[in-house]
This record gives C-alpha cells, sequence and structure tokens, in this order.
C-alpha cells in the first residue's frame, strides 16, 4: 500500500513540473506582434515615429533602404533591435522629389522565429504646380520701365492667370507675355500659330514671350491651349492656359487733310458693291474716303499694322464691278515698309477712271482692299470728284470740290461793287472777292502764271498756280478780316487782285 502511494506521489509531482515547463516553452512559440499600419505617412526629408508593445526580443528591417532609414546614436541603420516592453520606433525619409509614384517601405518584425510586416510607411508623390503671372497692359501697350541697359522690364498682374489674350504693337506684332513659376523642370507645348519657346528649371521664375507664327495665322476668336509638360515626363501635364487670339483693329487715320476731303469710319454692309468682287472678303473694318482733288493724295495716313498687299476695284468697261489694279489704276495704294504709314492715291486721268465715274453724282467711285501682315482686311470706299464747282469763269476760279458746302464764293467784280478798285480797273487788272463764311473753309484756285504775293500775314498759300490752296486764319482779329492777295505776271506786272474776306457766322 505505502509502496503504491509513493509511485502516486511520483507520477503527479512529474505530471506538474511538465505543465510548467509547457506553459513556459508555449510563451516562447507564441510572440505577440503589434497591430499592423497600413500607411505611416512621413514627409519628404521628414520622420514620424512608431509605437511598438513586443512580448521577446526582436528586431526591425527597413524593406526600402534608398528612402528611409532609422537611427542608432549617430548612425544611420536599417536594422534595429530591442527586449520585450514598450519602445517608439523612429523611421526617417530622405529628401524624395516624385510626381507619378509614392515611396513605400514595409518594417518587418521578426520575433520567436517569426516575421511579419508590422507598419507601411510612405512617401506621397508630389503635386506638379504652376504659376503664370501675366504681364499688364494699359492702353494695348505693356506696363513697365527700361533699366539703365535700356531693357525693358515688364511690370506683372500680382493674382494668377488660367487665360492670357496677345495684344498688338506695330514694333512687335501679337505678343503675350507671362511670368512662370513651377515646381518641376517644364517645357512648353504651344499651339501651331504660335512660334516655340523654351520651357525652365524648377523653382526658377522664367519670362516667356509668346509670339504669333506668321505663316500660321488663326481664325479671328480662336482659343488654344499652351501646356506646361513635365521635362523629365513628357506625357504628365503641369498645368494649362487658355490664349485667345483676336486680330488687332485697323485704324486708319489722315495724318494730315484739308476740308472737304476727309476719311472716316463706315458701315460697309450698306455698301453697294458687297454683291460683287469684294464679297469674298471678311472687313474687320471699313472707311469712307473723299478726295476734292489729286492734290489730296499727297495725304498721309497712319496704320497701327503693316501692310502686305493693295487691290483696287472699280466699275470697268465691262459695266461690272471688277478688279483694276495696275499702272492704269485710277485707284491705288502705297505703303512705307516698316513705318506706319500708308497714301492714297486717286488719278483721274487713268483710263479706268471713266468707266468709274458715278453719273448721278459726278463722283469717281472705287473699293481700295488693304490686307494687312496678319491677315486680316480693311476696306476703304474711296470717292473722288473731279468737277470744279462754282467760282468765276475768268482767269481766276475755284477748283477744288465742295466749296460750296464749306461756304467759300468767289465773285469776279464789277464797277460799283465793294472793294471794287477803280485805280485797278484803268490798269486792266482783274478783281476778285474770295470769301470763307464757315470757320475751316478752304479752297483751291487756279490762277495765272506768276508769283503769288498775300499782302497780309493772316493769308497765306501753298501749291501750284494751277491749283493754288488759299488759307485764312486771321486769329484774335476783329471780324470781318480784310486783306488782299495779288498775282504778278512773269514781267512783274499785277495780273489779278483778289480780296479776302473771312467772315465765319
Amino acid at each position: 500500500m505505502k509502496k503504491n502511494i509513493f509511485y502516486l506521489l511520483c507520477g503527479l509531482m512529474g505530471l506538474s513540473m511538465l505543465m510548467t515547463a509547457c506553459e513556459k516553452g508555449g510563451d516562447e512559440q507564441q510572440p505577440i506582434f503589434p497591430v499592423r499600419v497600413d500607411a505611416l505617412i512621413i514627409a519628404s526629408n521628414g520622420s514620424e515615429t512608431h509605437t511598438i508593445k513586443p512580448n521577446m526580443d526582436w528586431s526591425i528591417e527597413l524593406s526600402n533602404k534608398t528612402d528611409f532609414y532609422m537611427m542608432e546614436g549617430n548612425n544611420e541603420v536599417y536594422n534595429l533591435r530591442g527586449t520585450a516592453g514598450e519602445q517608439t520606433i523612429t523611421i526617417y525619409a530622405r529628401e524624395v522629389v516624385d510626381f507619378d509614384e509614392d515611396h513605400t517601405c514595409e518594417l518587418k518584425m521578426t520575433m520567436g522565429g517569426q516575421t511579419k510586416t508590422i507598419a507601411t510607411v510612405m512617401v506621397l508623390k508630389s503635386n506638379r504646380s504652376v504659376s503664370v503671372y501675366a504681364a499688364e497692359v494699359e492702353d494695348g501697350a505693356y506696363v513697365g520701365e527700361e533699366d539703365e541697359d535700356g531693357n525693358f522690364i515688364y511690370a506683372y498682374s500680382p493674382s494668377l492667370v488660367q487665360s492670357i489674350s496677345m495684344p498688338y504693337s506695330f514694333e512687335a506684332g501679337y505678343t503675350s507675355v507671362v511670368k512662370v513659376n513651377a515646381n518641376f523642370d517644364w517645357i512648353v507645348e504651344t499651339p501651331e500659330w504660335i512660334m516655340p519657346v523654351e520651357g525652365g528649371d524648377a523653382n526658377t521664375d522664367v519670362e516667356l514671350v509668346f509670339q504669333i507664327n506668321k505663316e500660321a495665322y488663326p481664325a479671328n476668336g480662336t482659343i488654344g491651349e499652351i501646356k506646361f509638360l513635365d521635362a523629365n515626363n513628357e506625357s504628365k501635364v503641369g498645368a494649362t492656359v487658355a490664349i485667345a487670339f483676336d486680330y488687332a483693329a485697323n485704324t486708319i487715320e489722315a495724318i494730315w487733310m484739308e476740308e472737304p476731303a476727309y476719311i472716316a469710319v463706315a458701315d460697309g454692309s450698306s455698301w453697294p458693291f458687297n454683291e460683287n468682287a469684294i464679297s469674298d472678303y471678311e472687313f474687320l473694318s471699313t472707311y469712307d474716303v473723299y478726295y476734292a482733288s489729286q492734290w489730296d493724295s499727297e495725304t498721309s495716313y497712319r496704320i497701327s499694322k503693316p501692310v502686305k498687299s493693295f487691290k483696287a476695284y472699280s466699275y470697268a468697261a465691262s459695266g461690272n464691278f471688277e478688279e483694276i489694279t495696275g499702272e492704269e489704276s485710277w485707284l491705288a495704294g502705297s505703303s512705307a515698309e516698316g513705318l506706319p504709314f500708308m497714301y492714297i492715291t486717286m488719278d483721274d486721268s487713268k483710263s479706268t477712271a471713266a468707266a468709274a465715274k458715278n453719273e448721278v453724282t459726278g463722283e469717281l467711285e472705287g473699293v481700295l482692299v488693304v490686307e494687312f501682315e496678319d491677315g486680316s482686311f480693311s476696306a476703304i470706299y474711296c470717292h473722288y470728284n473731279a468737277k470744279k464747282q462754282g467760282g468765276s469763269t475768268g482767269d481766276v476760279q475755284i477748283v477744288s470740290d465742295y466749296a460750296e458746302m464749306l461756304g467759300v464764293t468767289l465773285t469776279l467784280l464789277a464797277e460799283g461793287d465793294e472793294d471794287y478798285s477803280y485805280d485797278y480797273a484803268e490798269m486792266g487788272v482783274p478783281q476778285y472777292r474770295l470769301k470763307y463764311t464757315m470757320p475751316g473753309g478752304v479752297a483751291a484756285l487756279s490762277l495765272p502764271e506768276g508769283m503769288v504775293y498775300p499782302l497780309a500775314e493772316w493769308i497765306t498759300t501753298e501749291g501750284e498756280n494751277s491749283y493754288m490752296w488759299i488759307y485764312m486764319n486771321p486769329v484774335g482779329m476783329e471780324l470781318p478780316a480784310k486783306g488782299v492777295l495779288q498775282v504778278f505776271s512773269p514781267t512783274w506786272e499785277t495780273a489779278v487782285v483778289i480780296y479776302c474776306v473771312y467772315d465765319p457766322a
């Protein structure tokens, strides 16, 4: 009996020892890993901490040793070891600049012979950013100033822009000036009607001047797209900016033109020629020009952009409205290369003039089509009146048109008329009165050959005897103002006396 009890006690003690041994062995085979963190975000060149509570000795290794590291003392390491208990791990990211992919790294922990990923750290890809500022424009011109070397320094709007336009200048044509700064190296893709430009480096202000491609002008109102592409991955667009093209208005104005000749903006839709030869054009602007004589053909016109060509259209001998451009065209245009000036010539001595005459008005009528270098067109409806209106039938007569409209009269004086001189009459000298009754009134006279000599400073002349303009400008004088203009013959005898009277209503 005692023997059996001894064996039983020995068995119980052995079982107890076995169970204790099993419990200790179970702890070593079942490590407790931290809960996995799927996305621990780290800034480029930054760091983040991660807290762990391992239940036994451990080690951690980084899967991405290029972009991430840990520190052990003053040393960069990619593996760390430790014992059980709460501890904080710091993971560092190098400077990472990537606009297309996130950079990731797994933290792999090993305990009790097992390895698990306990966290995934990430440096997120960067967003491409482009800042575009437009140069300021006032009254169609860029705002800025010249530096000491004569370089123009543009002033820029402080606000970012998503669209730009193309102001026009006679010197530079169509341009658009912008300042660009991007956080990546970039190149520029432009529409075919914009000249190519170079790109720039990251984080650097770059000034770009977009210019029109003169070989590929777009249609009026075209809106294109300028793309800023990643220089290292041209399939990626960092930003786009809209660019609009509108033809600059064609400004044609006379620098000097005496009434009654004039130029004025007109509504070309009412012209009788639109259904004929010039109907295929799209005119950006239309004008009326009236010439009173060939003398007006010396008028210079200021233009806003260079001219490429002129074409003249008029009624022809066939009775149809046709192009008459050529040496015998009574209507023509010319311009000075590189200068903002042009001329319109009307000459009724040309062979094409007869067919161009409007029998109702007595005027020659035609259209001068001006093509500018940018591909836009202006049309000028030209009127020329060669009739001799009003005036005397003696040695002196008015040869400029519209004299009566301007209050100009010319009278051959007879005995008993005011201003009539018996002294001149005894000498056989014809006497006339030239009277201006409207401010700005002016006329051209046909005078006998000889020397024209005004006897008053406020009377001046210009031209030749066959076409002599008479100007009256009695500033500060009591009205009516009177003065005498004499014409001396080649032998210095008095040929004609003209009493000039300025008396506007």
